[in-house]
């Protein structure tokens, strides 16, 4: 399992004037220690599936079952795939970050900052994160999407005093 850091992420944004949407950002770390701002999320559809995975069935069924099937769940779960979606800058850290993400072979720590009216809300977890995209949808703005596979439970967590 990676660990993931201990810093906190800014309250405050740190994004360039590429920074537009509703507020949810985006950091990973990839040394695992210190949290770096990928992006501001696209408001329309930035992540439309927080980290989350599936749970698959077994079939048990047996001669006294009856007229439906017995089933159990599997132990584990698979991780979900989503499409991160946000704005960034042409050469910018950001960019650097974004392209070294594609390129890990490794699970990544990831801090999704979930806004809910005046509350913020740490959404930590690990993903792969692969098939980076780049996209020009208006005159001012530079997207990205890039894939995640979710490789742990996300842990939700309400920051104090918001």
């Amino acid at each position: 399992m990676v660990d993931t850091p201990t810093t906190t992420v800014p309250d405050t944004a740190t994004l360039s004037a590429a920074t537009s949407g509703d507020g949810t950002k985006f950091y990973v770390s990839l040394d695992g220690t210190t949290w770096t701002e990928v992006a501001e999320l696209d408001d329309d559809d930035g992540l439309t599936d927080l980290p989350s995975g599936d749970q698959t069935t077994y079939e048990t069924t047996h001669m006294g079952s009856g007229d439906f099937k017995e089933f159990k769940k599997n132990a584990r779960r698979e991780g979900t795939e989503t499409d991160v979606t946000g704005n960034y800058e042409l050469g910018s850290a950001n960019e650097t970050t974004l392209e070294a993400l594609d390129d890990s072979t490794a699970s990544v720590p990831y801090n999704i900052v979930l806004k809910q009216g005046a509350d913020v809300y740490d959404a930590i977890g690990t993903a792969l994160f692969y098939n980076l995209r780049r996209s020009n949808p208006g005159a001012d703005v530079r997207q990205f999407t890039i894939t995640a596979k979710w490789t742990s439970a996300m842990t939700l967590t309400k920051r104090t005093g918001s």
